[in-house]
């Protein structure tokens, strides 16, 4: 586990709630608590988020997890296939569940949301780190629910590519580097961090 100074945290919170809050204009809804009801029971799931495994492959395919399944496809990676309930929270702009392998970095970079995306992104990992595991607490011994080779690998790709875009190294650095503390991208060094 992380160890993560009060000064770390309070900037994060600070950086991330402000920026969250500001830009994706989520409104207190009665469906909130319903949401709320959701994440708590996803924390106490034997497979939180997810429904099952799955090989999705770099032709489109989803197949069930086997040795080798995308192999015809063009090759692929295999994670957690979202649950409904997932699902109906990603389509109203709750984005968790993130996975990173296979992503394609320069058009997610690209996406006119990517910023509200990436700050999710952040706070679900912190949530993960701080709260044993967040709505992954049972998932996180899911077997295939995630291959850390490959969320590496992909984060890898996504802080690449945000470095090579001057927003990233200037006006939105903080964020930038806060990612670098929290994504799995290689060896965890001081000098990677």
């Amino acid at each position: 586990m992380r160890k993560f100074s009060a000064t770390t945290l309070t900037i994060f919170i600070t950086l991330v709630s402000f920026t969250v809050t500001a830009e994706s204009g989520h409104s207190a809804q009665p469906s909130n608590s319903k949401y709320r009801t959701w994440i708590e029971q996803m924390k106490q799931a034997p497979r939180g988020p997810f429904a099952n495994i799955r090989w999705y492959c770099s032709d489109g395919t989803v197949l069930p997890p086997k040795a080798y399944a995308c192999k015809d496809h063009g090759g692929g990676v295999q994670h957690g296939q979202r649950n409904d309930q997932t699902r109906t929270l990603r389509e109203k702009g709750y984005w968790i569940a993130n996975f990173l392998a296979g992503v394609d970095a320069k058009t997610e970079v690209a996406r006119e949301d990517f910023q509200d995306r990436y700050n999710q992104l952040l706070i679900e990992k912190f949530l993960i780190i701080i709260d044993d595991g967040w709505i992954m607490r049972k998932a996180q011994f899911y077997r295939g629910a995630f291959q850390e080779e490959d969320e590496r690998e992909g984060a890898r790709k996504l802080l690449t590519e945000m470095a090579a875009q001057a927003e990233w190294i200037g006006l939105r650095y903080p964020a930038l580097r806060i990612g670098v503390r929290l994504l799995p991208h290689g060896e965890d060094t001081a000098s990677v961090q």
